[in-house]
């Protein structure tokens, strides 16, 4: 449970949720796990991306999840999901 006892719910954007339908199932399964962790605690092992401090992101595999913390409104918002290699790219803008 998370340390504030709140329960978080899950907006995943459009590309991410594009991203997730292009994977093998496996794939998906890996991904979508790891996304319903941030429900009990967003900030627990995630890193912020250093180009954007407002960003978090967590490892699954060889992909990377991007994603923001509202916490007055309780939702995490899964913002990109990506590949490792290509992944901080993205961020540089």
């Amino acid at each position: 449970m998370a340390k504030s006892g709140k329960i978080y719910k899950i907006k995943i954007a459009d590309t991410a949720a594009d991203f997730i339908r292009k994977q093998t199932k496996k794939n998906q399964r890996q991904i979508m796990n790891k996304i319903s962790f941030l429900t009990q605690d967003p900030c627990g092992k995630a890193n912020r991306i250093k180009s954007k401090p407002e960003f978090f992101n967590i490892r699954s595999g060889i992909f990377r999840i991007a994603y923001t913390v509202k916490e007055k409104q309780v939702i995490v918002l899964v913002l990109r999901i990506g590949h490792r290699k290509d992944f901080y790219r993205y961020f540089e803008r």
